[in-house]
């Protein structure tokens, strides 16, 4: 018997310090997801555009958070249904 496997997750992770956004990328990646990741808003919603995620572990305190990108994080999840 064939069992279908489901493709893993892709979870982007928002974060602007280096060492955490590594640690989560390992973990993750080590937990058999897909990950990206962005160093603030900007690429954020550049990666966005490429591939939309299926969750997005978001800093909230960014120093530079543009309202563009919860709204793109908002329209992406809407449109995926």
């Amino acid at each position: 018997m064939k069992v279908a496997r489901m493709a893993a997750a892709l979870i982007l992770i928002v974060e602007d310090f280096a060492d955490s956004r590594e640690m989560y990328v390992e973990f993750l990646q080590a937990q058999g997801f897909r990950v990206s990741a962005a160093e603030d808003g900007i690429a954020a919603l550049r990666s966005i555009e490429s591939a939309i995620p299926d969750l997005v572990v978001l800093d909230v305190a960014l120093p530079c958070l543009p309202e563009e990108l919860l709204a793109a994080v908002q329209k992406a999840l809407d449109e995926r249904g």
